[in-house]
């Protein structure tokens, strides 16, 4: 009621350096990169070989569990020790 309405601060900002025209002609970047070196194409591998690489990885856990199983095993049957008394 009593108080004024407030408005957004407004600025008179005429930039020194900005030609419209040219900006709007110009569509192209202002800044160019260039590669250093030259990109190498990396050769797609094939799913097939992805899926044999799997299954061989699949079959060396099992195999390599097995084997401590095996281990675990053949230990507690040497602990068993059987005396013959006569």
């Amino acid at each position: 009621m009593f108080a004024k309405n407030q408005r957004p601060r407004q600025f008179n900002y005429v930039p020194r350096f900005y030609h419209p025209v040219e900006e709007d002609e110009a569509n192209e970047p202002r800044i160019k990169f260039r590669r250093l070196l030259p990109r190498k194409t990396v050769p797609k591998r094939s799913p097939i070989m992805l899926i044999v690489m799997i299954l061989i990885l699949i079959f060396l856990i099992r195999y390599l569990g097995n084997l401590t199983e095996t281990k675990q095993r053949n230990e507690q049957m040497q602990d068993i020790k059987i005396e013959i008394i006569d």
